[in-house]
Formats: structure tokens, C-alpha cells, sequence
């Protein structure tokens, strides 16, 4: 154990020798039976007795840092002085006027004799007959039937074969006009003849236009006209380029078996015809017609899909939903032309005809020329000379010779009387003749 000299002239040497002399007397009486418990306890209680100087003043030094801070810590923070804000008056926002609720339609009890209108398709379908419902609910006259599968399409016939099944439906529904909406879920390989082909290539394609014709024939062959609603734009671009080849598609097959497309593409992009969320409704506010995932509709797209197809279907009703008849044009139409047996023709005036006013003559007025003008239009060539103007325009000089200056002497020129003999035209004698030009 190391033990720290004793230094005389330390400031605790004087106390440190005492308790030294101290320890040493007790060890006489006892006879040195002070025991301490083990080695280590008796190095660190001598070690506390034999400290050196600097030991004890850092221990003491540090005693105080820490009563120090500890003062520090009770004694309260100056306060800062307060700083007075400035009252701020809050700008008071106008009034928001919220705009009133639309009345809801009134629902009304379909008649027993109202027109049936079957909706078939996809979740698309199902978004039209939606809208249309909603549409006509007030119409007593007109019932909307429904039967979509929103997984279903033209493709995958292993999953839900429509034209096999949209016969039946027919005949349970009895419908007066068939819409048809589908071809969302249409882009995917389809098998042709056992093999797989690609979407939109050659027989893919002709495959795809066979179906459609097959839908299409169920219209026919019912006798109930067929509208056929185009997709609309999609948030994704490559589906929207397979969305328009496939509206082409629908519109070609549709129109040759007689049927009406309904083309909706235009509602559902903005002016560059780019996709949007947001667009005009049916009655032209901005309203929200894409759900967050940008293929299915909101109520309001719903309502806009059924706003496109109120045309064509008010003339499959025959403007039942309008009021207004349509409009039927073809050759197979027997029109009734007017009787012009009894109309009576005005006759034709000219402006100086004396017969408008039952004379024989205009007052006033100067009998023109007589005979047969063919011959007096070849006089200018025969003569060289140019026809005479008529007295009183702005040509009119009088008599006086209109030929070039220089190109016959003054005594020469013709006079006025023989210009018109020259064209077998009375003379026109005027009191501003030349007095050079005299006629013989």
C-alpha cells in the first residue's frame, strides 16, 4: 500500500499528527486488538487518514462545485421584460354561401304499361343504369331493368359468355330498347381457334368484331333497337389507346346492323383531350366524376353517362322523354308532295318595263333603239370605231370623237351624226356638241 508522506508544513499536519498520536495510544491499550475486516478495507481506511493535500482540497473543490450548482439551480431566472405585441385584427372572411341542395327527385310508381329499357354490360353498365334510374324516376312511363357483371366482358366468354346468355334475358325482360355497355375488362389475350392472341392484333380483332356482331343480332333478331355506349377515357394512356380502338370497333358493327352509338368519349376529358377527375356535370357546375382510382364513376359521372344516352334513347321511345316526335327520314318514306296544280306564278318585271304600270311607254323616257342589235354589235369592228354611249353617262362627251388625239386631223373626225349612221343608231344630238365637229 502506498501512503502519502506527511508533510510538516501542510495546512492539516498539525490535526493529521494528533489523530496519529490518537491512533497509536489505542493500539498501546488495546494491545493492538483493532482488527479491520480485510486487506482491503484497512488500504482504504488508512489511505483516508494518510491523503495527501491535493487530494483533499480537489475532494473539497469538487464538494463546492457541486453545492455551487446546486445554489445556481435554486436561485429564480431573471425575467425577461415583456414584450407587448401589437394587437393584430383579424381579417374578418367573407360570408361562405353554401350552394342549396338540390331537391331530390320525386320517386314515382311505374305504370304496369311503362316501356322497358334492359341496361347490360360490365361495372360500366352498372354506372349507367345507375344514372338513368336516377334520371328517370319521376317518369311514370319509363322503367329501367338492370342486369350487369362487373367482371364480365367480350373476352373471357369461359367466364360469362354474353351471347349465349343475353338471349334469355331478353326474353324474361321483354324490353322495348336494349343498351349495351361493355368492353372495360376486354384487355387481355383472347383464345382463337386454341390459341392465345394478343390484344388488338389481326385476329384478335376480327375475333372481337364477330362477338360484337353477335350482340348485336340479339337486337335484331328481337326487333328492339340496340344503343350501344362507347367506353369512356381511363386515368391510364394505354388503356385509353385501347379504349378507342375498341369504341371504333363498337361503332362500325353497331351502325351496319342499324343500331345507334353513343360516343361519350368528349364528357369525360378536358379541352386537350386529356383524362380528367373533375369536369362540368349535366347541368355545367364543376363536380367531381372519377373515383380516386380513375375508372369508376361517381354519382355525378353516372348521371353524365345517362345525360349522353337521353338522345338516343328519347328516339328508340319515339320522344317519349322529350315530347317531341322524331324526325323520320329515308327512302322507304311516303312523303306527301304539295298540290301546285291551283299555285298561280307571278310574272317578272324588269325595272323599266312600262307593262308594270299598264303603259306603253316609261315617262319621260327615250325610246331606245329598234331592230335586231346583232348587226350594230359588229359595227365598232367594220368601222373601228367604238359604240356610243347612252346620253347621259358619265362617257357621254357630247359628239365629241373618242378616238386617240393625233391619229386623225380635227377637219376629219367624224361628226356625231356619222357615228350613229356608222352603227345604224339614231343620232343623239347634244347642245354641248364640239363647235370644231358640225354635222353636214
Amino acid at each position: 500500500m502506498n501512503v502519502a508522506p506527511i508533510r510538516p508544513d501542510g495546512p492539516h499536519s498539525v490535526p493529521r499528527l494528533l489523530l496519529i498520536g490518537f491512533l497509536t495510544l489505542a493500539l498501546a491499550v488495546t494491545g493492538g486488538s483493532i482488527v479491520l475486516s480485510s486487506p482491503a478495507s484497512a488500504e482504504g481506511f488508512l489511505s483516508k487518514i494518510f491523503r495527501s493535500d491535493n487530494e483533499l482540497n480537489s475532494s473539497a473543490r469538487q464538494t463546492r462545485k457541486e453545492i455551487r450548482q446546486q445554489r445556481q439551480r435554486a436561485r429564480p431566472k431573471p425575467r425577461k421584460p415583456a414584450v407587448r405585441r401589437k394587437a393584430v385584427r383579424k381579417k374578418q372572411r367573407a360570408p361562405v354561401i353554401s350552394k342549396p341542395a338540390e331537391p331530390a327527385r320525386e320517386v314515382v310508381e311505374k305504370r304496369d304499361d311503362a316501356r322497358t329499357v334492359l341496361v347490360v354490360g360490365d361495372f360500366m353498365a352498372g354506372n349507367l343504369a345507375d344514372g338513368l334510374t336516377e334520371r328517370f324516376a319521376d317518369k311514370e312511363n319509363i322503367r329501367i331493368a338492370e342486369s350487369d357483371n362487373g367482371s364480365s366482358g367480350l373476352v373471357r366468354d369461359d367466364y360469362f359468355d354474353w351471347p349465349a346468355r343475353l338471349p334469355g334475358l331478353v326474353e324474361e325482360k321483354d324490353p322495348d330498347v336494349l343498351i349495351v355497355m361493355i368492353g372495360a375488362n376486354d384487355r387481355q389475350a383472347m383464345g382463337v381457334n386454341g390459341r392465345a392472341q394478343p390484344v388488338r392484333s389481326s385476329e384478335w380483332n376480327d375475333e372481337y368484331r364477330r362477338r360484337v356482331g353477335e350482340i348485336a343480332k340479339v337486337a335484331g333478331e328481337a326487333e328492339i333497337p340496340l344503343i350501344w355506349v362507347g367506353q369512356p377515357s381511363y386515368k391510364f394512356s394505354s388503356m385509353n389507346t385501347d379504349m378507342l380502338a375498341f369504341n371504333e370497333i363498337y361503332r362500325t358493327v353497331v351502325e351496319e346492323q342499324k343500331g345507334h352509338f353513343v360516343d361519350v368519349w368528349e364528357g369525360f376529358v378536358d379541352s386537350e383531350g386529356n383524362f380528367v377527375f373533375t369536369g362540368p356535370d349535366v347541368k355545367g357546375q364543376m363536380a367531381r366524376l372519377r373515383n380516386s382510382d380513375g375508372i369508376n364513376m361517381t354519382s355525378a359521372g353516372d348521371e353524365k353517362l345517362a345525360f349522353y344516352t337521353e338522345k338516343a334513347l328519347d328516339e328508340a321511345l319515339g320522344g317519349m322523354i322529350s315530347g317531341k316526335p322524331p324526325v323520320i327520314t329515308g327512302p322507304e318514306l311516303d312523303t306527301v308532295k304539295p298540290d301546285v296544280s291551283s299555285m298561280t306564278r307571278t310574272p317578272v318585271y324588269t325595272i323599266d318595263d312600262p307593262e308594270l304600270d299598264g303603259a306603253e311607254g316609261l315617262y319621260g323616257g327615250i325610246a331606245g333603239p329598234t331592230g335586231d342589235d346583232s348587226e350594230n354589235d359588229t359595227a365598232p369592228v367594220t368601222s373601228g370605231l367604238p359604240p356610243l354611249p347612252p346620253k347621259g353617262r358619265a362617257s357621254d362627251f357630247g359628239g365629241t370623237s373618242r378616238l386617240p388625239a393625233g391619229t386623225i386631223d380635227e377637219g376629219d373626225a367624224p361628226s356625231r351624226d356619222e357615228q350613229a349612221a356608222a352603227t345604224d343608231r339614231p343620232a343623239r344630238l347634244s347642245s354641248t356638241s364640239n363647235p370644231t365637229v358640225s354635222a353636214n
